[in-house]
């Protein structure tokens, strides 16, 4: 009888998703079509627009303190202009060329924006939001687990996840898939596949690197140092196989600078209803002395707190969050508890989305993949911070995005039609879930157990 049910069960969400895929999407994922159409015009190798040898030039100037001058970044797509630098890494250029050759080809030799575009650039993060349930049902059933209808609608079903996948088009879904496989060849004690899949996921998004520490801390614990080293290598050669082509045309430094451009701090907090939105938010009430929609505030326009860089707060913030993860999860696996890596990389995701200035508003979908798993078990509190965290998840989206390129009118109306900005509440709310999980008895890693001590069951 569970087996029908969650038969139909994916069967509907994968009917809702097809109805859905042809939806604009948000303005990144125009903009995930026009590097596609660059790279079908010109070239995989030159989506990142510059050579090393520009590059080169460039730092050589700067070396012998020559101004550096500014080079015009400019090209005009089938689909539109493209006035800067990709700035997603490798793995995820080559699937955004995938799916514009394939809609060039549907289309008779030419690019057009459209449904049918849109609809093709969402078909392989729906495969594998499909890939990400499939992987957790067959891990389930190896490792003994339930898999209970709810379970499987929580997260198939969850119309915060369709919203992000596919209505507003992100691609978040197709590192997650690859994230996932890491964790779970991790569990399984196997390293060098874990290291691999790693890179792949790292090289598709940088926030996969999020999985990183607690890949070393698991290898770590099972084989020392030694046999930290192995996975390390495959690590670094598979990340490096994904730059090979741009390295064999003389772009390597491009690509690298493309992955790198996440690390460029640009504002408080970029849509991210997080701490640092709330302080935007008083900063800019304070600086006007009246209400209005909060704006981003960027980092150079903050003050310096007590002559801290505001950049070096919130990385402080963030490491501490990291080792008190790190802590909790070594005493699990101590205890045997290796549930508690798929935890830890849940957990991982919200304190990045909560303390860090990196985070945008679609990042805390990863949250959700890595805590499937542990969903499965029958605890109360984890599923309840399951489902309060997809309505701020949701309500995050929908609040700036609405449900795309022109339809995002109710959203921006539902943002003052209580005579405030209703984001500062909901960004209120999500760092009080947030204390609250802190405050919870070792961050809830207890109710990973498979058998909890019936004083600490929920």
């Amino acid at each position: 009888m569970n087996s029908r049910r969650i038969l139909i069960i994916v069967l509907l969400g994968l009917v809702v998703r097809l109805c859905l895929m042809a939806l604009p999407g948000t303005e990144d994922m125009r903009t995930n079509q026009i590097w596609g159409a660059r790279a079908v015009a010109q070239g995989i190798t030159q989506v990142y627009i510059y050579d090393d040898a520009d590059y080169l030039y460039k730092a050589s100037l700067a070396l012998k303190h020559v101004p550096v001058p500014a080079t015009a970044t400019y090209y005009q797509t089938q689909l539109g202009p493209l006035d800067h630098v990709p700035d997603y890494p490798p793995l995820s250029v080559y699937t955004f060329w995938l799916s514009a050759r394939a809609a060039q080809a549907v289309s008779g030799g030419r690019l057009a924006a459209g449904p049918l575009l849109n609809a093709l650039f969402n078909v392989l993060p729906v495969l594998c939001s499909l890939g990400i349930l499939l992987l957790v049902w067959q891990f389930a059933r190896r490792e003994g687990l339930a898999i209970s209808p709810a379970a499987v609608a929580a997260f198939w079903l969850n119309p915060v996840l369709i919203l992000h996948t596919p209505v507003l088009g992100y691609v978040d879904a197709v590192f997650a898939l690859l994230e996932l496989g890491s964790l779970v060849a991790l569990f399984q004690k196997k390293f060098a596949w874990s290291a691999a899949l790693l890179a792949l996921a790292g090289t598709t998004k940088p926030q996969a690197v999020l999985t990183l520490p607690i890949a070393a801390l698991v290898i770590w614990m099972d084989g020392g140092w030694r046999g930290v080293v192995r996975p390390a290598l495959i690590f670094a050669l598979t990340a490096l196989f994904t730059f090979l082509p741009f390295v064999a045309t003389g772009r390597f430094l491009a690509a690298l600078r493309g992955a790198a451009q996440v690390g460029h701090v640009g504002y408080l907090s970029s849509q991210q209803l997080n701490l640092w939105w709330i302080v935007t938010w008083i900063y800019e009430s304070l600086g006007r002395g009246s209400g209005g929609l909060v704006t981003m505030l960027r980092v150079e326009d903050f003050p310096r707190w007590f002559l801290l860089d505001v950049r070096l707060l919130a990385m402080a913030l963030w490491a501490a969050f990291i080792l008190l993860i790190l802590r909790w999860l070594r005493d699990e696996l101590r205890e045997g508890n290796r549930l508690a890596i798929f935890w830890a990389g849940a957990l991982q995701v919200y304190g990045f989305t909560m303390l860090s200035l990196y985070p945008k508003e679609n990042h805390l979908y990863a949250f959700f993949v890595c805590a499937f798993s542990v969903l499965l078990l029958p605890r109360r509190k984890v599923a309840a911070l399951f489902a309060v965290l997809s309505l701020l998840f949701g309500l995050n989206l929908f609040l700036f995005d609405g449900f795309g390129r022109g339809m995002s009118g109710a959203a921006h109306t539902l943002r003052g039609a209580l005579g405030f900005d209703l984001i500062i509440l909901v960004a209120f709310v999500n760092v009080a879930v947030f204390v609250w999980l802190m405050q919870c008895r070792r961050c809830l890693f207890d109710q990973t157990r498979a058998t909890p001590p019936s004083a600490l069951s929920a």
